[in-house]
């Protein structure tokens, strides 16, 4: 039996290959390039548009070399292709556009969002041209989680990094306005990292302090119920907005996927897998969400790690396309209506669909090949990531087929009607914040062993028993350590000062297996944040069992330095 979508892992297991996603990779590069040897028919193209509907193996077509804002038609299926950056002619590392299921294209898709490693975030147009450079100056970064507004092409909507205020920045002045600020939360998400603005382009996501959520309205200011999504004790991967206003929770260890109403009612769970995914809404009005269900325990029959379509709030599935298990993708659905979404692949080669952008069809139908992204897929960046726009028009992939990492623009030719988008909200005006869960009495001494937070900060610490007191840095690891917050006292900030700041909490020895976002190697933590790399998925199967992937954490960049790196693990 296949083992289900270890491709994290199995990339970690490859040959030794520098796992820095914005060092040139010209090996690798160089070996994208060679088309590979299967013998297969000509592709057949889609009647009335680019791309393909042969399902076999295509072989790997060479891409010419390229300028910025330079086209050429897909070798492969026929799609134009233009490449909108450059790294090593501009001499910085890289370019990446944001989550495929986050919008890069602004309203009328004229521009796009883009950014550097070094953090520095810019918007261009469709030929590659700058428009506006260095965001990050105004405070526009990708942790800040900058998203398109769905009815005004020049404004941003974003917030303060590690902060909780909500802003928009116009592209056209240059000017960056606060429209709220949320108290009750000491820092806000939107989606975390993965959600988007809704179809409608008045609500917006929100994640306070990691765990709770609700739904906040642009054109009134007001904001949904709140709820502490994280109860259960597992970590929350992402939260998003349907075209119905429904809100999305995708969690991990146990994974599944929970419902609200447009009101933050439970409507529980509609999936007992997570896995990479989008919402999106069919023709008729139903919203969905388009998932891989390479995690799901108890699977359609005859769709092994296949894209499906879940239809909500119902539950019901439908397989829209299975796929080779060496495969893993992303999904793209910001398309709202045109009863298809955007797959990309990665991991995996000599397969159908390997390495490729294609649209799949919500009926089931024949998936149609757009292009051939030919990246190397060295590191997280190095995956194409691929983003359709509203109008289902163009798509935004990332590729190191140039030598560095780029990004290309995709235009599909797609016959679809074109979405008409909605109307322009109202002006924000501002309103009270929504009210968080209930603060519990006040106590004014802490004793050993303890679990504290001061009135006026939403940190929770352990007080030690040299009298000094340790951080838990977000949720995912207190969680790791207890199943909720019943034990959390509060007490004055007089108090909490008399015990020194002496150490941040790691994740719990034993409990989790954990990785960084920008490096595929998997490690365990042992005692005082001691991490040991796992080398092979084997060790990792011998030691973890069968689900050992379930109970990866990505660590957060800036809380790498707490753990110290150890000897690999072995099964010696």
């Amino acid at each position: 039996m296949p083992q289900k979508q270890l491709h994290c892992f199995s990339r970690a297991a490859r040959a030794a290959v520098p796992s820095s996603i914005w060092l040139p990779v010209g090996i690798m590069a160089a070996i994208v390039f060679v088309a590979l040897a299967f013998a297969v028919a000509s592709p057949a193209r889609a009647a009335g548009l680019c791309g393909s509907t042969e399902r076999g193996v295509v072989a790997r077509r060479a891409l010419p070399s390229l300028a910025r804002g330079a086209s050429v038609s897909d070798p492969a299926f026929g799609c134009t292709i233009t490449r909108l950056t450059d790294a090593a002619a501009d001499g910085v590392g890289g370019y990446v556009h944001q989550y495929s299921s986050i919008n890069p294209f602004n309203a009328d898709a004229t521009h796009v969002l883009l950014a550097r490693p070094d953090g520095v975030m810019q918007v261009r147009d469709l030929r590659g041209a700058i428009v506006r450079d260095n965001l990050n100056r105004l405070g526009v970064v990708d942790r800040a989680n900058p998203l398109w507004s769905r009815t005004d092409p020049k404004i941003l909507y974003f917030h303060t990094r590690d902060g909780n205020e909500l802003k928009t920045y116009d592209v056209g002045t240059n000017e960056v306005r606060t429209l709220r600020r949320f108290d009750a939360y000491r820092t806000i998400s939107f989606g975390l990292g993965e959600g988007d603005i809704s179809w409608d382009g008045d609500h917006i996501p929100v994640v306070g302090d990691g765990r709770f959520g609700f739904i906040h309205t642009i054109s009134t200011g007001a904001s949904t119920a709140v709820v502490d999504i994280a109860t259960s004790g597992a970590t929350i991967d992402n939260v998003d907005v349907t075209s119905g206003n429904l809100f999305t929770v995708v969690r991990i260890g146990p994974n599944g996927t929970d419902l609200y109403d447009s009101a933050m009612r439970p409507l529980g769970r509609v999936l007992d897998y997570k896995g990479h995914s989008d919402r999106g809404r069919m023709s008729d009005g139903r919203d969905v969400i388009v998932m891989t269900n390479s995690n799901d325990a108890t699977p359609i029959a005859s769709c092994q790690n296949g894209i499906v379509r879940t239809e909500l709030p119902g539950g019901t599935e439908r397989c829209l396309l299975p796929l080779d298990w060496d495969l893993a993708v992303h999904v793209s659905c910001n398309n709202v209506g045109q009863d298809w979404c955007l797959v990309s692949t990665y991991g995996g080669s000599g397969v159908p669909y390997a390495g490729e952008v294609f649209r799949v069809p919500f009926d089931g139908g024949t998936p149609v090949r757009l292009a051939q992204t030919r990246s190397s897929e060295v590191g997280y960046y190095g995956q194409p990531r691929a983003a359709v726009s509203h109008d289902g028009r163009y798509v935004l992939f990332d590729s190191d087929v140039g030598g560095t990492m780029d990004v290309y623009l995709l235009r599909t030719d797609v016959a679809d009607p074109v979405v008409r988008a909605p109307a322009p909200a109202p002006t924000p005006t501002p309103v009270s914040a929504p009210t968080p869960p209930p603060t519990p009495p006040v106590v004014v001494a802490a004793d050993a062993g303890m679990l504290v937070k001061s009135a006026s900060s939403s940190a929770v610490y352990r007080i030690n028993d040299d009298e000094t007191r340790s951080v838990f840095p977000n949720a995912a690891t207190y969680f790791t350590w207890y199943p909720d917050f019943s034990d959390v006292q509060v007490i004055t900030d007089t108090a909490l000062a008399a015990y020194p700041l002496s150490r941040v909490v790691t994740i719990r020895p034993g409990s989790h297996l954990v990785k960084i976002q920008s490096d595929p190697k998997v490690y365990a933590v042992e005692t005082d944040g001691v991490l040991r790399w796992i080398p092979t998925e084997q060790d990792a199967l011998t030691r973890y069992g069968t689900a050992w992937t379930t109970t990866i954490i990505d660590i957060p960049v800036s809380l790498w330095p707490t753990y110290t790196v150890g000897a690999p693990l072995s099964l010696g």
